[in-house]
């Protein structure tokens, strides 16, 4: 079964959750775990199958809307259900609420456009559509697909605004 842990800054398992971001984000788009689990609005948790260590939520609320800001399953655990899990554990963890996931953009020629792909299809056959929002950031474009109601390019440029 997975289980969401809450994670502060003593959390004992912060060295795992840090090699696994390093090793699944580029430098250009990690952000240092102090800043993502003291920001305003932020929730972080640790994703464990039994007492084993198997993954990462990054999200960050502000209204009804939660923006899941870096979401990363180890390996070995990728391919059996454990990232749709996490993605079921947020929509109980968050009733009610617009979730956002950010997704580089796919239809470029990137070194890594399968990944990009694969990631869309995983949102989207879990709920989540286009919302018609895309952006730069840190030198990279992004689109944002979304689960729940829809979200404007003014709420989503709000939601950023009180950050």
């Amino acid at each position: 079964m997975l289980q969401a842990v809450p994670v502060d800054e003593s959390f004992s398992d912060l060295p795992k959750i840090s090699a696994l971001m390093e090793r699944n984000f580029p430098a250009n788009e990690r952000m240092p775990l102090p800043v993502l689990l003291k920001r305003p609005g932020s929730s972080f948790f640790a994703l464990y199958t039994d007492d084993t260590f198997c993954g990462f939520l990054s999200l960050l609320t502000w209204r009804d809307i939660t923006h899941i800001l870096f979401f990363a399953v180890e390996e070995e655990f990728r391919g059996r259900g454990y990232g749709t899990r996490a993605l079921s554990l947020v929509r109980e963890l968050f009733p009610g609420q617009r979730l956002l996931a950010d997704i580089e953009s796919p239809g470029g020629k990137s070194r890594n456009e399968e990944e990009r792909l694969a990631r869309k299809r995983f949102y989207l056959r879990l709920g989540y559509r286009a919302s018609g929002i895309s952006y730069r950031w840190r030198g990279e474009d992004y689109e944002i697909l979304v689960c729940g109601a829809d979200i404007s390019s003014k709420e989503f440029s709000d939601f950023w605004d009180q950050f």
